[in-house]
């Protein structure tokens, strides 16, 4: 009876036994990544700070920034906003961003990542409209910074 079982768990184990437990090997050369270059070309106020202190939080929390390491360049390849909707007190925007992530070195790798985001700001109010587009501006350079760290480490996003 005992061969029994053992047969019979041998068979329940053996679909398992190619199946690789724990966290994926990282994809990132011995040393990190540094943050290089932020390449802008869209006028928006503050956008390159944003996307460079959003990944140099992302790459800290990580524990993947290094001095020496290789480096890493990003380039905004649109940053656009767009009306969705305006009635007379209220007005709705749409920014988008797409970025590009290029990871520099012996084995260099390149990624476009794309982030929308919707916001509202009272119609007459420019103060306002500038504030809520910076807000926006800054929630999608955080989310593009860590799906980009998330691609530097695993080689997949999310």
């Amino acid at each position: 009876m005992p061969a029994l079982w053992a047969a019979v768990l041998g068979l329940a184990l053996a679909p398992m036994a190619g199946c690789h437990l724990g966290r994926p090997p990282s994809s990132l050369p011995p040393g990190g990544v540094r943050l290089d270059q932020v390449l802008v070309a869209a006028a928006e106020p503050g956008l390159a700070d944003d996307l460079r202190a959003g990944l140099q939080g992302a790459l800290a929390a990580r524990g993947i920034s290094g001095s020496g390491a290789c480096p890493l360049v990003l380039e905004v390849l649109e940053a656009s906003t767009q009306d969705q909707g305006v009635d007379a007190t209220l007005r709705v925007q749409r920014a988008r961003l797409r970025l590009q992530v290029q990871l520099l070195g012996p084995s260099p790798r390149r990624v476009v990542l794309t982030g929308e985001r919707s916001y509202e700001a009272p119609a007459d109010d420019g103060l306002a409209t500038a504030q809520a587009r910076a807000a926006a501006w800054q929630s999608l350079s955080q989310e593009l910074a860590d799906d980009a760290v998330l691609w530097l480490q695993a080689g997949v996003l999310p």
